[in-house]
C-alpha cells in the first residue's frame, strides 16, 4: 500500500510539476552568443546627427499593478512585484522634448487588470506628446503605444502624429499593433526601417530587436553630459531580466517558438555584455517601478513626471 501511495504521489508530482516548471520557471539555454553590438558602435551612431543632445530624463508612471515575478522574469520567484506602464521624456535645448512610449488609457489599464491608473499624469504626458519634437516607442503593445493611439482620436493630435517615428510593426493597421486601440481609418507611414541600429536624433539611437514582439526595439540615449542610458523595452521588463538572464515566462509567451525565445535570450546576453563593457551605462527596464525608485539602483538624476498644476 505504501509503495502504491508513493508511486501515486510521484506520478502526481510529475504531472503537476513538469507543466508548472515549463510554464513559469523555464528559460532557454543561456550559453548563446551575443549579438554583434558594441557600446562604441552605439556611441558612434549617437554622434552621427549634428545638434544638441538631450540634457535630462523624466519618467512618467501612468498605471501599475502587482504581478508574480515569475511571469515576466521566469524563475525569479512568486513574490508580487510592481509592473508599471512607463513613458520617458528627454529634454532637448531649443526644441520640444523627445518622448519614448506614450502611456495608456483607463480602458487599456483595466484590460490588463491594472490596480491604479493616474488620469492626471496621463494628461500631463498627453500634453508633452502634443509638444514633442519626436515620439518613439519601444514596441507596439498597449502599454507602450496606447496613449498615442488614444490621442490620435482627438482634434489636437495632428502635430503629435506628424512627429511620431514608428516602425512597420508599430503603425496602425499592422497585425501586432491592433491591441493599441488606433482609430480604424488612421494611416501612418513607417519612419523606421531595417534591422540595423540607426540614429534618429542627436544622441538617440534605435536598436531594432524584433522580439518579444515584431515591433520591439531598444533605444540608446547619450546625454550632453556624457551619461548613457539604454531603454530595452520588453526585452527586459525587469532589472532581473538582464542581470540574471530571465525571459518572460512560457505562460505569457505561449505559442512562441524556440527560435524566438533563443533570440530573446541572445538580446539579454547582449545587454549584460554591454553593461560589463561600459559600467557607467544605465539600463532602464521597461516596467520595473520598484527598481527605478530604489536609491540603491544608482540610476542618476531622473525626474518623476507629475500632473500639471490645476489637473488634480
Amino acid at each position: 500500500m505504501t509503495h502504491r501511495l508513493n508511486a501515486l504521489l510521484l506520478a502526481l508530482a510529475v504531472l503537476v510539476g513538469l507543466p508548472y516548471y515549463w510554464l513559469v520557471l523555464a528559460n532557454p539555454a543561456r550559453d548563446v552568443p551575443r549579438y554583434p553590438l558594441t557600446i562604441q558602435a552605439l556611441r558612434n551612431l549617437s554622434d552621427e546627427m549634428h545638434g544638441a543632445r538631450p540634457t535630462g530624463l523624466t519618467v512618467y508612471y501612468t498605471a501599475w499593478r502587482r504581478l508574480p515575478g515569475n511571469l515576466y522574469a521566469a524563475g525569479s520567484g512568486m513574490k508580487r512585484r510592481q509592473f508599471g506602464v512607463l513613458a520617458w521624456r528627454l529634454d532637448v535645448p531649443g526644441r520640444g522634448p523627445i518622448l519614448i512610449d506614450s502611456g495608456t488609457t483607463p480602458t487599456l489599464a483595466q484590460a490588463m487588470d491594472g490596480e491604479a491608473f493616474s488620469a492626471d499624469i496621463q494628461a500631463a504626458l498627453d500634453r508633452e506628446l502634443v509638444g514633442a519634437s519626436l515620439i518613439l516607442a519601444t514596441n507596439e503593445r498597449p502599454q507602450h503605444l496606447g496613449g498615442l493611439a488614444a490621442l490620435a482620436r482627438r482634434p489636437a493630435s495632428a502635430m503629435a502624429l506628424s512627429r511620431a517615428r514608428l516602425n512597420p510593426a508599430q503603425v496602425p493597421g499592422a497585425p501586432s499593433s491592433a491591441g493599441a486601440g488606433w482609430p480604424p481609418t488612421l494611416v501612418l507611414r513607417p519612419a523606421i526601417a531595417g534591422k540595423a541600429p540607426q540614429a534618429v536624433a542627436p544622441g538617440v539611437v534605435v536598436i531594432p530587436t524584433g522580439t518579444p514582439t515584431p515591433g520591439s526595439q531598444m533605444i540608446f540615449v547619450r546625454l550632453a553630459s556624457g551619461r548613457e542610458y539604454l531603454l530595452p523595452g520588453d526585452v527586459a521588463p525587469y532589472a532581473t531580466s538582464y542581470r540574471e538572464l530571465r525571459l518572460r515566462s512560457n505562460l505569457l509567451d505561449y505559442g512562441a517558438d524556440r527560435a524566438m525565445r533563443t533570440a530573446q535570450m541572445r538580446w539579454l546576453v547582449t545587454l549584460r555584455a554591454l553593461r560589463r563593457s561600459a559600467p557607467g551605462l544605465i539600463i532602464l527596464p521597461a516596467h520595473d517601478i520598484d527598481w527605478i525608485n530604489d536609491p540603491e539602483s544608482h540610476i542618476g538624476p531622473i525626474a518623476k513626471g507629475e500632473a500639471a498644476a490645476g489637473t488634480s
